[in-house]
Order: structure tokens, then C-alpha cells, then sequence
């Protein structure tokens, strides 16, 4: 009989239930725990193994360096860029850009969607282009262990090392974050309003703006609402690289994958990894990628 490195916890008492969806709306920014009348919020715990932690952590580190060495390649390949499907606009500036280095490294963030099955763990894709889950990986998880009653601890949460990753890369006692997203959809802007809060304790100042209210000079970004603009230290970006080149002119968008002068999480060059024809270029690929091979089923 198999060993499920996944358990459930007991049933929570509905007093608990209803303060862990009441701070997830308050504290968390989750603003939609549930779809018509149906709450979505789990009325138990999900537990994992530490072993199963250990090995998963394990897995994903070797994914993801795998993963941004194989962007790296496809980004001087153009005919591996070919393969992966991406729009004509930019695949031809990834072509135009790649003898150019990048004016400097930026903080990356993937997020693997692992399955336990008979095999063991599998994955089923990578987000590498705009992940998300801040809210679930790490507060509701949270909430659960202030809430639930039991000994759990809660996995490291994303949103916090990601606000202490830029702090860490910014000098200064109060640096300015654009949090970019699409400003017309609340599920984005929840999450970067719980981003914002998280920042907050890392001394970092936000700014939730839409992609046109950027404005490049130079690779710096600054604002561009209309008043007295001011220099953003970093950027942070909830906005499909595929939609920024509806914002207009080349240079409007050309900076999200190639010159940015601050950091960005992630650089729209993520978007090459995340086609599901990814697969297709490996075995062109200088780059080996056995964790790839090994975790996910067959692609054609």
C-alpha cells in the first residue's frame, strides 16, 4: 500500500472555519474565498510530510536552475525560439536582443505545479512568467496554524522571501516597488494589495500601477500618471509578458524583456519557458535538463 506523503487534518468546527475565511478577506486580501455559494477554502488542514518537503524543495531548486539555463540558451537560439509558438513581436525582439547582455541579474520567481501519483512526484508545468498563489502558499497557511489548534508549522511563505530578496538588492531607507498588474481585474489586485503588505515589513514603499502608467528612460522606470513622476526602485510584474505588446509602440514594452536597469521580478524573457512546447526544443538543447525529463510526462 502506497504512503501518501500528503494527509488531511480533522475536520475544523465551523466557529474556526468562519475566522480563518474572515481574516483571509481581512488580513489576507483574499477576496473571493468562494465561487456562487461554495466556499473554496478547505475546512481541514493539508499536511506534508518533512521528508516529502525536503525532497519537493530539493526538486524545485534543480528545476528552476535548469530552468534559467535553458532560457538563456533559447534567448541566442532563434531558431529554438521558433518552436516554442510565442508571438511573431517577440520572438522577433528576443531575436534582435540576444547578443545583448542584460544590464543586470534579477530575482526570479517559478512556480512548479507538483502531483504525487503512483510514479512519485511529477510536475505538470512551470509559471515562470507571472506566478501566483502568494496568498495561499503562505497566509492561509498561516491562518491555519494560528486557527486550527494543532502542532503544524507552515511552509517558508513566498511573498515574504520575495519582499526580503528585493530588500536586500536595494539601498536607501525607503525604496519605491511598482507592483504592475491588470488594474481591472480584482483577483490580480488582491494579490498585490497582500504583496504591498508584505513589502511594507521589509521597509519597502509600493505602488500599484498598471503597465501604462510606466514610463522607461533609460531602462529606469518612472511614473506616468499625469503629475510629478517619481523614480520606481524596483518592479515587480502580475502582468502576462503575451499582453505587453499591446501597450503601443515597441519602446513601451521592449524594456520588460531587455534593458531594465532596476530589478524586476520576472523579466518577460520568463514567458519562453512557460509555452507548453518547451519540451519540444530539448532535444536541439545544448542545455541538459534531466529534472525535466525525469518529473514531467512526455510531451509531442
Amino acid at each position: 500500500m502506497m504512503t501518501l506523503p500528503l494527509q488531511t487534518g480533522p475536520l475544523l468546527p465551523p466557529e474556526t472555519r468562519r475566522r480563518i475565511r474572515e481574516r483571509a478577506i481581512f488580513e489576507c486580501h483574499k477576496w473571493d474565498p468562494q465561487i456562487e455559494d461554495q466556499s473554496i477554502l478547505a475546512p481541514f488542514s493539508l499536511t506534508l510530510a518533512p521528508e516529502a518537503w525536503g525532497e519537493l524543495a530539493r526538486l524545485a531548486v534543480a528545476l528552476a536552475r535548469e530552468t534559467a539555463a535553458a532560457e538563456a540558451e533559447l534567448r541566442r537560439r532563434p531558431e529554438l525560439l521558433r518552436i516554442l509558438g510565442l508571438p511573431w513581436r517577440i520572438r522577433r525582439l528576443l531575436e534582435r536582443t540576444r547578443a545583448e547582455p542584460d544590464p543586470l541579474p534579477h530575482p526570479r520567481v517559478d512556480r512548479f505545479d507538483f502531483h504525487f501519483t503512483e510514479a512519485g512526484w511529477r510536475i505538470s508545468e512551470v509559471n515562470s512568467d507571472v506566478p501566483g498563489g502568494y496568498i495561499e502558499a503562505g497566509a492561509l497557511a498561516r491562518l491555519h496554524t494560528e486557527e486550527a489548534g494543532v502542532l503544524l508549522t507552515p511552509l517558508p511563505c513566498p511573498a515574504a522571501i520575495l519582499a526580503a530578496s528585493l530588500r536586500r538588492r536595494l539601498s536607501g531607507p525607503s525604496p519605491l516597488v511598482a507592483l504592475v498588474h491588470a488594474t481591472a481585474y480584482s483577483d490580480d489586485r488582491q494579490v498585490m494589495e497582500h504583496l504591498a503588505d508584505q513589502f511594507a515589513w521589509e521597509g519597502l514603499r509600493s505602488r500599484l500601477v498598471g503597465p501604462n502608467q510606466i514610463a522607461w528612460r533609460g531602462g529606469v522606470p518612472f511614473t506616468a500618471d499625469g503629475g510629478d513622476p517619481d523614480r520606481f526602485d524596483a518592479v515587480f510584474r502580475f502582468f502576462p509578458a503575451e499582453w505587453l505588446p499591446n501597450l503601443g509602440g515597441t519602446a513601451a514594452w521592449t524594456p520588460w524583456f531587455h534593458g531594465a536597469r532596476v530589478p524586476m521580478a520576472n523579466p518577460a524573457t520568463a514567458l519562453a519557458t512557460q509555452s507548453k512546447r518547451f519540451p519540444l526544443a530539448w532535444d536541439r538543447m545544448e542545455t541538459p535538463v534531466p529534472t525535466w525529463r525525469l518529473l514531467l510526462p512526455e510531451t509531442l
